[in-house]
């Protein structure tokens, strides 16, 4: 039967209340995204206290079951570089009976993140989106003089970085810094070894608190957990030949960059991102920090581990171009 003029037939009513319900829901579902991310400043503290409570009671399961971790933390937490961007000055000054100090100026947003030390001449190892797009980059790590031993302060400049879009999240800096004590690369890690995770996490906390200064406090540095996932190594044109681990030590804002280690302390890759469980997964970004309101679990943290050969190549290769065309 053919319907009457101006009228519209059951069917196409059909599907266009169908189709705006769709659009509906995926207007909904873009408001609630936009809302959650908006909205990130207001629980953020929150969530950053969750993640660190889990920090900390993932270091005191390992420490009721094996007391002599306690030597590994504080190799690690002392050996961890800390990375600031942005800054105008950064100086360490000791405190009495209180470790050390570090204060900061800027005209600008300071970032805080963590370095490996991967060799005694000052080339470490961080995470690019750490730096990326950075006015400056100043270190902090420990050094080991005839004499003098504790922590130093001196601006990087970045060997590699990759780019924005390109594969693996790593960047290599080196510093002016002479005797620092670099981790020693493991083998290949394998699923459900245990591991630790190091970060600067304790670090950007107590600096947003007291408004540029830091010290250790009561937050914890380091974190454990197991290898979830060792990964196949990934070579792709143009690309450095990487592998990325996943692993449940839990990790936040400000631990990139930072260690992932095996129970002997060795390097096995740095801190690169974390992921949502696979039920958050669908929601890119906001996942993560929904994961992390609700205590994270689910959640693993992925980190990256860079061809060693190629690494040690580059490194080399800066070094003889250093000795023709020193950094000015």
């Amino acid at each position: 039967m053919t319907p009457a003029s101006g009228a519209v037939p059951q069917e196409c009513r059909r599907a266009g209340n169908d189709t705006n319900l769709l659009q509906t829901c995926a207007l909904l579902l873009a408001a609630g995204c936009l809302l959650a991310a908006c909205s990130w400043q207001v629980p953020q503290e929150r969530a950053s206290d969750s993640a660190m409570m889990r920090k900390s009671a993932s270091v005191d399961r390992r420490l009721a079951q094996v007391p002599s971790t306690q030597q590994l933390i504080e190799d690690l937490e002392r050996r961890t570089a800390i990375v600031f961007t942005n800054a105008e000055e950064v100086t360490v000054t000791p405190v009495e009976h209180q470790g050390r100090r570090i204060e900061w100026s800027a005209n600008e947003k300071v970032g805080i993140s963590a370095a490996v030390p991967i060799a005694e001449d000052g080339y470490f190892l961080t995470a690019a989106h750490s730096v990326d797009d950075a006015t400056s980059v100043f270190l902090v790590a420990w050094v080991e003089e005839a004499g003098s031993r504790g922590p130093r302060v001196a601006p990087a400049r970045v060997v590699w970085i990759a780019s924005e879009k390109q594969q693996p999240d790593i960047a290599i800096l080196q510093a002016q810094f002479s005797h620092v004590v670099p981790f020693v690369l493991s083998t290949e890690p394998v699923a459900d070894e245990a591991v630790a995770a190091t970060g600067a996490s304790n670090w950007w906390r107590i600096g947003k608190r007291l408004d540029n200064e830091a010290g250790l406090g009561m937050f914890s540095a380091v974190s454990f957990g197991s290898v979830v996932g060792d990964g196949r190594m990934i070579v792709a044109p143009d690309v450095p030949p990487y592998r990325l681990i996943r692993h449940t030590a839990p990790t936040i804002h400000g631990d990139s960059g930072g260690a992932l280690v095996n129970e002997r302390g060795e390097l096995i890759g740095i801190n690169a991102t974390v992921h949502a469980p696979w039920w958050l997964a669908w929601l890119p970004y906001v996942g993560v920090r929904l994961s992390v309101l609700a205590g994270g679990a689910g959640s693993h943290s992925q980190a990256v581990r860079p061809d060693v050969d190629w690494l040690m190549d580059l490194i080399e290769l800066d070094r003889q171009r250093e000795l023709v065309f020193p950094a000015p």
